[in-house]
């Protein structure tokens, strides 16, 4: 089995190598700091989020009829005789709330650790679009159930754009399709939150993560590690790993919260400003070699080496 991968992965490679090199550019060798904390697990929660929601809705979409007349009916087919379909119409309903929630957390995320700063403001601006692009896909898969709160929801806020001047009447009565919320709204709307939106918010992740990926992931001790390279570009700072290994050894919270360092977030620099460094080892080693011993299958116990200070690095 492990013959026939690598011999279908060799010939695809020689057909489009160009594959396995934005292969290893975006994942397999993509270098981020090790000192990622459980802040940083988010914006990966965002696009868990955003795959169970397409998935989800595309099963909803196999049974759902954007039809005026039909559109409440089969919602209730949905959810009373289609096997399953009252959790996948949950998922998705639920798994709406959720994908704000991560969002509000990954934004705070970058606010709190200077991300939108330079060189990040690509990142930070193709985010807040995609945050915006979510706001317009939840507003108009609102309406789809059709029922009450549905159709007043739907009228609340089409009135609201009826109150931009000059234009304002006008707006709205091209958001509805017609003078009222009726038929051609729910198709119009559908179309949007199916199709339209959906393909819009893929390329602004796709753009993010590129844009992302091309000034490197910022860190809580704000080290760039990108900044120096070696003749293969890989980072010479020791504080960066291109495998999971960081998250095995940084991930838990609690080993985070009890560093007890401190670094300047709004002028973050090279030269992070420590406080009380030996805490760390008080208070969070054992779940900190643990943590290691797991992604390295050594006895936690053992002390082979002397551990190196961690701030020499970053004086680097």
């Amino acid at each position: 089995m492990g013959t026939m991968v690598s011999r279908l992965w060799g010939w695809i490679d020689a057909r489009m190598p160009t594959l396995a090199e934005q292969f290893k550019i975006h994942a397999s060798e993509y270098y981020a700091p090790k000192n990622f904390n459980f802040w940083y697990f988010f914006g990966s929660l965002a696009l868990l989020v955003l795959v169970i929601q397409i998935v989800s809705g595309i099963f909803l979409t196999m049974n759902y009829k954007p039809d005026a007349a039909l559109a409440f009916g089969s919602v209730e087919y949905i959810m009373r005789d289609v096997p399953g379909g009252w959790l996948i119409r949950y998922i998705h309903s639920t798994g709406a709330s959720a994908f704000f929630i991560v969002i509000y957390l990954h934004m705070f995320r970058a606010m709190l650790y200077g991300s939108y700063r330079e060189p990040r403001e690509l990142v930070w601006i193709f985010g807040v679009m995609i945050y915006l692009t979510l706001m317009g896909e939840a507003f108009f898969g609102y309406l789809l159930p059709w029922g009450q709160m549905s159709y007043w929801g739907a009228q609340v806020i089409v009135n609201l754009f009826g109150t931009v001047p000059l234009i304002g009447p006008d707006l709205a009565l091209w958001i509805r399709g017609d003078y009222v919320v009726g038929d051609a709204t729910l198709n119009r709307f559908f179309a949007l939150h199916v199709i339209a939106f959906p393909l819009v918010l893929l390329g602004l992740v796709v753009a993010h993560i590129l844009a992302l990926h091309d000034v490197g992931s910022n860190n809580p001790d704000g080290v760039e590690i990108k900044k120096h390279k070696d003749a293969n570009g890989h980072p010479l700072n020791r504080y960066c790993r291109s495998d999971h290994y960081m998250y095995a050894r940084y991930g838990i919270p609690i080993s985070y919260f009890s560093l007890g360092y401190h670094t300047d977030y709004h002028q973050v620099t090279d030269e992070p400003q420590y406080i009380d460094y030996q805490h760390m080892a008080r208070v969070a080693q054992f779940v900190h070699d643990v943590a290691l011993a797991v992604a390295d299958r050594r006895d936690p116990l053992v002390v082979d080496k002397p551990k190196p200070d961690p701030r020499a690095a970053c004086r680097q």
